[in-house]
């Protein structure tokens, strides 16, 4: 998607690449953890912290209308899929 938009988008013109579903922080946080095959026990939310903002998403629509692209991927598979890479490339410093 991101080299669809390079060769297809006015260079100014910001487009949203995503899933299009709603996602709060939380899921995300857990969706990682498990690809990282982390115990879930080390996530820490800071409650003291204001939480107006439960969940984001991204309007995938210019996305499908200038470049004609939609997710091929769930968000799991991605998230599992490059935890993988990365793990597989890192190295011990």
């Amino acid at each position: 998607a991101s080299f669809l938009a390079l060769e297809k988008a006015p260079p100014v013109d910001p487009i949203n690449i995503g899933s299009g579903v709603s996602l709060t922080i939380q899921t995300l946080a857990e969706t990682i953890w498990k690809a990282l095959r982390t115990d879930l026990s080390d996530i820490y939310f800071d409650d003291s912290k204001p939480t107006a903002i439960h969940a984001r998403r991204v309007s995938i629509a210019k996305a499908q209308k200038v470049l004609g692209w939609s997710p091929e991927v769930s968000r799991e598979e991605g998230i599992r899929r490059t935890t993988e890479w990365y793990l597989e490339r890192r190295t011990i410093r």
